[in-house]
C-alpha cells in the first residue's frame, strides 16, 4: 500500500531516491525491531509483549475491516444501491 502512494505521488525523477529511502527504513525497522523486543521483553515480560503485540494486531485488523466496509457503502451510496 505503501509503495502505491509513493510511486503515484512521487515526480518520476525524484522516484529513484524515494525507492532509496522507503527501502532504507524497512530494512533499518527490520534489523532494529528484534533489539526492542528483546529489550522490552526483558523489562516488562515476555507474555505482556505478546498480549500487546496479538492486541494490536487485532487492533489494525478492526480498523482495516471498517475502513473496508464505509469504503464499501460509500461507492454503493454513489452507485444508488445503498439500501439501510
Amino acid at each position: 500500500m505503501v509503495t502505491y502512494y509513493s510511486q503515484k505521488e512521487t515526480p518520476k525523477h525524484m522516484m529513484g531516491r524515494v525507492s532509496a529511502v522507503a527501502t532504507a527504513f524497512q530494512t533499518i525497522s527490520m534489523l532494529i525491531a528484534p533489539a526492542i523486543g528483546s529489550l522490552f521483553s526483558k523489562l516488562i515480560g515476555a507474555s505482556l509483549i505478546l498480549l500487546a503485540a496479538g492486541g494490536a494486531t487485532w487492533l489494525m485488523g478492526v480498523i482495516v475491516l471498517l475502513f473496508i466496509v464505509k469504503r464499501i457503502n460509500h461507492s454503493k451510496k454513489i452507485k444508488g444501491e445503498f439500501n439501510i
